[in-house]
């Protein structure tokens, strides 16, 4: 278990790594094939893209 600041910081450094090396290859590595998927659940809840599409879906259905 990493704190928040720690898998930041490890990320950061990663997608630098990756920038670099996607310069260089014919077919770049995607970002999204590298997030580990609890990484994925996390970035999804908190998107305001996100939310605004569930209030939306939950006002046309009338759900609670």
């Amino acid at each position: 278990f990493l704190f928040p600041s720690v898998r930041w910081f490890f990320r950061r450094r990663v997608e630098r790594v990756v920038e670099r090396l996607n310069a260089r290859l014919d077919r770049p590595i995607e970002p999204f094939k590298l997030m580990a998927r609890p990484d994925m659940i996390v970035r999804l809840t908190h998107d305001p893209k996100v939310a605004e599409a569930i209030v939306a879906e939950a006002e046309a259905t009338g759900t609670p």
